[in-house]
């Protein structure tokens, strides 16, 4: 895997299929409080199924620059999303791109295509990290964005490791390995999910380019009622939403694992064409 620096500092890595022509090309963007490096398996099975797979740390994430964690604006994460696309399409021109994201990047990836949908074949979503405290009323969400507002490092909350594949405590050591311990959501990264969450679903009808979504119905992190929101909502017709029997959230590792990316792979060639 080859990694370089971007032009606004971020992280970003590269691994290319053997031959001389990909299929297509990827840009994938990992989740909250994780890096691109944890998803290597997903890349190096892209690149030897003739895909050339990008990726990148996003901000606060990996090796980017940026405060642990912190989203002081989605907006940023989606500035770079695009000069992360540009150096894609700079590299592999004439190739089909699509952009991948899970969880926290899927969200970046939606919000990406909703604003610049023009040079994608399609968007991959697992787990796509939609309505954000699902759970809370809705008096008490807007609260939480006022406390990123004004005391935005102060911790709201915690991503339980333990919801990522409860089905699977023999991972446990190695998750922990990856990703820091039931790492703290600071209040301005809660809201500013929030606020994201809420403007991907405002945007009815902004939302054009063909869509693959795989969620586990026992997700305990991202309601999977929140991906058919999403599905119903997308303008285009090619639109599909997988349910993944018993999976969790996880679903780029573990049992799960294999048949998403084959899943992922064959609909990537299909939409290539």
């Amino acid at each position: 895997m080859e990694a370089r620096v971007l032009d606004d500092g971020t992280m970003s890595y590269r691994v290319l299929p053997a031959q001389d022509a990909p299929a297509a090309a990827v840009l994938f963007a990992h989740g909250f409080a994780e890096s691109a490096m944890r998803h290597a398996a997903t890349l190096d099975a892209f690149a030897r199924a003739g895909i050339a797979a990008y990726a990148y740390d996003l901000r606060g994430h990996g090796r980017s620059p940026g405060s642990r964690g912190f989203i002081r604006r989605f907006d940023d994460l989606l500035a770079a999303s695009s000069i992360a696309r540009a150096w894609v399409l700079a590299d592999s021109p004439g190739v089909p791109l699509f952009m991948m994201g899970y969880s926290l990047g899927g969200l970046v990836s939606v919000r990406s295509a909703e604003r610049d949908p023009g040079d994608l074949a399609g968007v991959v979503l697992i787990a796509p990290g939609f309505e954000i405290a699902h759970d809370l009323p809705a008096v008490v969400r807007r609260l939480g964005i006022v406390v990123g507002d004004v005391v935005p490092h102060v911790p709201v909350a915690r991503l339980r490791l333990k919801h990522l594949r409860p089905d699977e405590p023999r991972t446990a050591s190695i998750i922990d390995a990856l990703l820091p311990r039931d790492p703290l959501i600071p209040a301005r990264t809660a809201g500013e999910l929030i606020r994201a969450s809420d403007a991907a679903f405002a945007a009815e009808g902004e939302f054009r380019s063909p869509a693959l979504v795989l969620h586990g119905d026992l997700d305990r992190v991202v309601p999977l009622a929140s991906a058919r929101r999403f599905v119903e909502r997308a303008s285009l017709a090619d639109t599909t939403l997988d349910i993944i029997p018993g999976g969790h959230h996880d679903l780029l590792h573990g049992r799960d694992a294999d048949a998403v990316r084959a899943r992922v792979l064959a609909w990537i060639h299909a939409h290539a064409r």
